[in-house]
């Protein structure tokens, strides 16, 4: 049997866990790090750099570095248009660049473990890659798919909060059945309550993941930067936003992207160190005109950092504390543990918010960065265990229709707060004889937050994907029905199948039927 690994590959970092020939969890140490940026920088089309050696040629050359790309996955229509260093011109999908930086990762630790297991037992074969819990079924398929193709294998997928309180549970043994995980990362939030059933040997979700997939420590650093660039502003008479707008700013495009990129770095810098530093200084160079450049020297406090993202950190507070004191955690009783997980919850302000409000002590591990990665490497480990996990839908997922002379009428088709897997079937009708296409678009709908919301292009609602079906030739409009089936599978990625039918309820022998999701065309 070859090896298997656990991948929390993350909006800012990723990390890669594995078990040792002595049995211990270790992370992946990729030019001297274990917490590896989620960055790519291009030399030259076909060779690129990841990581840090990414990351440090941000500043100088921003047009050849892409990051950020696991926040993108879900946007539609959306690529980077990249300048290599050599000066090739590169159009690249999300879902590309993931594939990318994952081949570079995975060629590295094959590389390792083959050294330590040898060529014969250093083989990956087993693969658990994490996902946020509020992510949709194209953003999970995506990730799956990249890491797929990049391992040339089937990778398994689980929820971030599930595999951190896998690995909580391991350490801690059979005292601790009842988790609450805080995970809160560089992109997303999640807030899960699992609870461990020893009769059944099964992980359940107490309460549905609840979150925010555009909430995190990214979010702050952004919040801090433009605070920076207030501050620089104010010490060199500049009038510089966070966004280029073709201005006449008395500088080239270049350099204005130089400063943002150098506030933003600084600002990323001094948020890490004041999780353990009660002032710092923000240090950076700044160009004040296309001539002249200062190096900016701005003191920082903690407390001023905390005033700045306050607002923020008490959203995720208040979600964590209705999951604690919904009715569905009352009835099994206190918690065991309270976890915190992912780089960006080790800010202070974080643990004293959620002591205060959950009225008892939270602790944050030094570990916490680690943490992901470790739970699913344990589960990659032996992946019957998966099967042991039980996870539920956070939204609902449906069309849009016309009812009367509503246009734009949600109608669902996959309830939220179901276990999974969960299937289920909508028919539809033609518009018109001898049709030859049909394209259905699907949307999640965030019923929790936006409980009144009823049309598709209203807030609450995002698209997650069309379906193209190709219809055969000579199918009436008034015989003809075409049935969808909505499959989603245990780690909420959703395969949709169709089939057509006549009026009578039958299937019509129609050959191969033509089914693809737009983003499988990207």
């Amino acid at each position: 049997m070859g090896q298997a690994i656990g991948i929390d590959f993350g909006t800012t970092n990723t990390v890669v866990s594995y078990k040792n020939k002595r049995g211990n969890l270790r992370q992946l140490d990729y030019n001297g790090h274990i917490l590896i940026p989620s960055v790519i920088y291009f030399k030259t089309k076909d060779n690129y750099l990841i990581g840090y050696s990414a990351r440090n040629n941000l500043a100088t050359n921003p047009a050849a570095c892409i990051e950020n790309f696991k926040s993108k996955l879900g946007e539609k229509g959306f690529s980077y248009r990249v300048k290599a260093e050599n000066g090739d011109e590169i159009t690249i999908l999300p879902r590309r660049a993931v594939k990318l930086f994952l081949s570079k990762i995975i060629n590295d630790i094959e590389q390792k473990l083959f050294d330590e297991f040898g060529t014969d037992n250093g083989i990956i074969d087993r693969v658990v890659i994490t996902v946020p819990a509020k992510f949709n079924p194209t953003e999970i398929e995506s990730i799956k798919k990249a890491a797929g193709d990049a391992l040339n294998l089937k990778v398994r997928a689980v929820f971030e909060p599930t595999a951190a309180a896998v690995a909580a549970m391991e350490e801690d043994g059979e005292a601790v059945n009842k988790v609450l995980i805080y995970d809160l990362g560089g992109g997303t939030f999640d807030v899960s309550f699992i609870q461990r059933n020893n009769e059944k040997n099964k992980f359940q979700p107490v309460v549905p993941a609840d979150g925010d997939k555009n909430l995190g420590g990214n979010l702050f650093t952004e919040l801090l930067a433009e605070k920076l660039l207030d501050w620089a502003n104010e010490e060199y008479g500049t009038e510089f936003n966070m966004n280029y707008f073709d201005e006449d700013y008395g500088i080239s495009e270049l350099h204005y992207e130089q400063n943002i990129i150098a506030v933003r770095r600084e600002a990323n810098r001094v948020k890490e160190e004041l999780s353990e530093a009660e002032v710092t200084n923000a240090t950076f160079n700044f160009w004040t005109s296309e001539e002249n450049s200062e190096d900016a020297d701005i003191p920082v406090t903690r407390k001023e950092f905390e005033k700045i993202i306050k607002k923020k950190v008490v959203e995720t507070v208040n979600k964590t504390y209705e999951t604690v004191t919904s009715p569905q955690a009352a009835a099994i009783g206190d918690i065991d543990k309270i976890v915190l997980a992912g780089g960006s919850s080790k800010i202070p302000l974080i643990k004293d918010l959620l002591s205060e409000k959950l009225d008892r002590e939270v602790e944050c591990s030094d570990e916490v960065s680690t943490l992901i990665s470790r739970g699913a490497a344990i589960l990659a480990q032996d992946m019957n265990q998966l099967d042991d996990i039980e996870q539920v839908t956070s939204f609902q997922i449906g069309v849009s229709a016309t009812e009367g002379l509503n246009y734009g009428k949600f109608q669902m088709i996959i309830p939220e707060n179901v276990s999974l897997p969960y299937t289920n079937t909508r028919d539809f009708r033609l518009a018109q004889d001898n049709q030859r296409g049909l394209d259905i678009a699907y949307y999640e709908y965030d019923i929790k937050k936006y409980p009144r919301a009823t049309r598709t292009d209203s807030d609450g609602f995002q698209e997650i994907d069309v379906l193209h079906i190709e219809l055969p030739e000579g199918l009436k409009k008034n015989n003809t029905t075409v049935r969808v089936t909505f499959a989603a599978a245990a780690d909420g990625s959703l395969n949709l199948s169709a089939e057509i039918l006549d009026s009578f309820g039958n299937k019509i022998d129609s050959g191969e039927l033509h089914v693809n999701k737009e983003s499988d065309l990207l």
